[in-house]
């Protein structure tokens, strides 16, 4: 062709490197590359696909990834150079702008790469883009089978943040889809990265969630109060219940309030205390008033717009819907600082992708840890009550243990009869671990023959355990067990029962395939990571391990 008097171009070169990739010659297909760009022709995004799909036809997903960034330097040194030559326009800022744009494309070729071969794996996986004009990512959603199962039985209430960040420079907002299990544990429901924080982008990420979670809405939902994405969520979840994240409000306070935290002592607390010990929306409305007249706080400007935006986040308005406890500070924190330790300012998004799957592994063998644990250990009975022996054989080992914690609190309540088998009233005068303890009554209707019991705190419709309230007129009437409705699947040992009984059918199909491996891998390894942890308790049951083992590789293989 040269020899013609006629240059190839980037196609031609990309046919060339193609067929040498296809039949195994990837040095070749290296040299060819190499003289590529000698003669300045810059590598294209198919250039990239071919030099990664080798690559990790031979497992060398890591190689895949230094050979992008080797072409991708090549690239932007060529492209900046032409620049310059023909233009003298282009700033630090562009420049910068430009090493950006093309290096996390890059990155998101060597991922979706790898999403590819995980697709083989795990025929769960679910992956989708979503380009912007020129063809750029600008929208990746990911998520894998075993958290897509676990959205069938514990994706009642879903948050979802964008305050984390796979990248400082380059500005892209990682959005993780979080729930909490039956052990009240964090898990993960979905990942995605996106550039822009638009309704439009919000509206394509929560459709696309969706459809990997087989159309199932949550029933309630928590974001941060971005204006975008709460128009979003209404557009797509219209009947979810949408809570913003308390936590983010009062961290947002203390920023704006510091000072006078600091300088009206009781202030701090009696905020805290009017927002989360409000039982209506007319107890919450009158403290809050009384509280800005006694601390002469009426004009302050965001303690105004902490009001106007009560009805997103207060309790009081929430009180009727399940949240599972996840808008404490307690869990806040914890998402933050789990997705923190994976963060750095120089993480590429196949990097990132990468640790995040390291770490979403390690909840799951976590929670393989957990099912045992709830299996094996029996905890230690605080009383004689029927109710916690109820509770004991039905609940997770970590939801029992608040059980009992609600249990003790309940003998602090003097019951008081207004109406027999009908209205009661829970009186606490005192506590025995809180100074300056403000007494508290709560009032709970009674259906006996049907076994309904409602308190106003809202406990059980709030978190999904009885309340300590509801406990101690159970008790006081005599009543041995814990009425079945009050028994939520989602926090008892086999909330997750039929997911593993998928697994464990599908693992016993007959024939050979990525898929059919999957599920025997899921089935039997939770079993054998715990043998042989008991194993290495002895020398002596190491040894029968060691000698079973090489029995039954032997009879494999």
């Amino acid at each position: 062709m040269i020899s013609g008097g006629k240059n190839p171009d980037v196609c031609t070169y990309n046919t060339l490197i193609d067929g040498f990739c296809k039949i195994n010659k990837l040095e070749k297909a290296k040299e060819l590359l190499n003289a590529m760009v000698s003669k300045g022709i810059l590598p294209d995004t198919v250039t990239c696909n071919i030099i990664v799909d080798a690559h990790c036809k031979r497992g060398e997903t890591d190689k895949a990834e230094k050979r992008l960034y080797h072409m991708l330097d090549k690239a932007l040194e060529m492209s900046l150079q032409g620049v310059s030559c023909n233009s003298s326009i282009m700033n630090d800022d562009a420049r910068i702008q430009l090493q950006n744009d093309a290096s996390n494309q890059i990155g998101v070729e060597v991922t979706l790469v790898y999403f590819r071969k995980k697709q083989e794996e795990d025929p769960e996986f679910f992956y989708a883009i979503e380009p912007d004009e020129d063809g750029f990512v600008k929208n990746l959603f990911w998520v894998d089978g075993r958290s897509r199962r676990a959205y069938l039985e514990f994706g009642d209430v879903v948050t979802f943040n964008t305050t984390y960040n796979t990248d400082r420079n380059n500005d892209m907002p990682l959005a993780p889809f979080i729930g909490v299990n039956n052990h009240q544990h964090l898990i993960f429901f979905g990942m995605a990265v996106f550039r822009s924080e638009s309704k439009k982008n919000f509206c394509w990420l929560f459709q696309t969630w969706l459809n990997a979670m087989y159309g199932k809405h949550p029933t309630a939902i928590i974001t941060d109060q971005d204006p975008e994405m709460r128009d979003a969520v209404k557009i797509i979840f219209p009947k979810t219940a949408h809570r913003c994240c308390q936590w983010h409000v009062l961290s947002k306070a203390k920023e704006h309030l510091r000072s006078h935290y600091d300088q009206r002592p009781g202030f701090h607390d009696e905020l805290e205390g009017i927002i989360n010990r409000s039982m209506t929306v007319a107890d919450f409305e009158i403290a809050w008033t009384a509280m800005l007249d006694k601390y002469d706080l009426t004009s302050n400007n965001h303690l105004q717009i902490m009001y106007e935006t009560r009805a997103q986040w207060v309790p009081a308005y929430f009180r009727d819907t399940f949240f599972a406890e996840m808008c404490t500070a307690q869990r806040s924190k914890s998402m933050n600082l789990l997705l923190e330790l994976w963060m750095s300012s120089n993480t590429s998004i196949y990097q990132f992708v990468r640790k995040i799957e390291s770490m979403v592994e390690s909840i799951w063998q976590r929670e393989n840890d957990e099912d045992i644990k709830t299996t094996n250990e029996t905890p230690n009975l605080w009383s004689w009550y029927q109710i916690e022996i109820d509770a004991h054989r039905k609940y997770t080992k970590n939801v029992f243990s608040i059980f009992q914690e609600l249990l003790k609190e309940s003998t602090l309540g003097v019951v008081i009869e207004k109406e027999r088998d009908a209205l009661y009233e829970v009186s606490i005068t005192s506590h025995p671990f809180i100074h300056n303890w403000i007494p508290e009554s709560y009032v709970i209707e009674v259906e006996r023959i049907t076994e309904r019991f409602s308190c106003n705190c809202k406990g059980f419709e709030f978190e999904g355990l009885l309340c300590s309230h509801v406990i101690r007129v159970l008790c006081h009437l005599g009543i041995q067990h814990l009425p079945s409705r009050y028994i939520l699947k989602r926090w008892c040992k086999e909330a997750n029962a039929d997911a593993k009984r998928c697994v464990q059918e599908r693992s016993m199909d007959f024939g050979e395939s990525p898929a059919l491996e999957a599920f025997r891998f899921a089935s039997i390894y939770p079993e054998l990571r715990e043998l042989a942890k008991l194993a290495c308790k002895s020398a002596r049951t190491f040894t029968i391990f060691k000698a079973k083992m090489s029995e039954a590789k032997g009879d494999i293989m």
